[in-house]
């Protein structure tokens, strides 16, 4: 039982160091319009992209992304593709949705940062 609860205390450190880190860095998610014309409407009107730390960290934060944007207006659907990527369907304006993303998980990480 010691071992568990060991390895538990140390995996919620990781995860806290981890939070606090994306906390710091404005970039770990991008929000990209497909670069062309020619880019398949298969692969949505928008690609939203996390860093490494986001993706591999807090992979259930990037399911529940899904589940808030196709909640949201103008969305038409959205769809996790890979770790990193989650592909979305609607009209919205790039700027503002990469702002409400950051403050969603800004939310959440800053819970996890003050979980005791």
């Amino acid at each position: 039982m010691k071992d568990w609860d060991e390895a538990d205390r140390r995996e919620a450190k990781r995860l806290r160091e981890d939070a606090v880190e994306l906390l710091g860095d404005a970039e770990f998610i991008s929000v990209e319009v497909p670069p062309d014309a020619d880019w398949p409407a298969h692969a949505g009107d928008y690609l939203i992209g996390f860093s490494d730390v986001a993706s591999h960290s807090f992979s259930d934060l990037i399911d529940a992304t899904v589940d808030w944007l196709i909640t949201r207006d103008g969305v038409r659907d959205a769809t996790r593709e890979d770790r990193e990527l989650v592909c979305l369907w609607g009209e919205l304006e790039p700027a503002a949705l990469r702002f409400d993303l950051l403050a969603w998980w800004h939310q959440r990480l800053n819970q996890i940062v003050n979980r005791p």
